[in-house]
């Protein structure tokens, strides 16, 4: 499918419950910067489609990972 401008995508850590939200650039990417080590819950949600929950784990290592999703059509967030 396209990517999708403008999505929001919120990674909330699982363990401390604190939130990160951002957008979705023109192009449809995202990056998730500075989050903290741990388990993150990430959900991509536009109006529209319905929202896409996946989940993640960041070590100290980790500068970035790849975390493709995919948006079903027609069910409103």
């Amino acid at each position: 499918g396209a990517a999708i401008a403008n999505a929001e995508v919120i990674a909330t850590h699982v363990e401390t419950k604190q939130q990160v939200t951002i957008r979705s650039s023109e192009s449809g990417t995202y990056s998730l910067s500075a989050l903290a080590p741990g388990r993150y819950q990430i959900r991509v949600q536009v109006p529209g489609f319905a929202a896409a929950v996946r989940s993640i784990v960041l070590d100290n290592q980790q500068s970035a990972k790849t975390l493709p999703v995919v948006l079903e059509v027609g069910q409103v967030v």
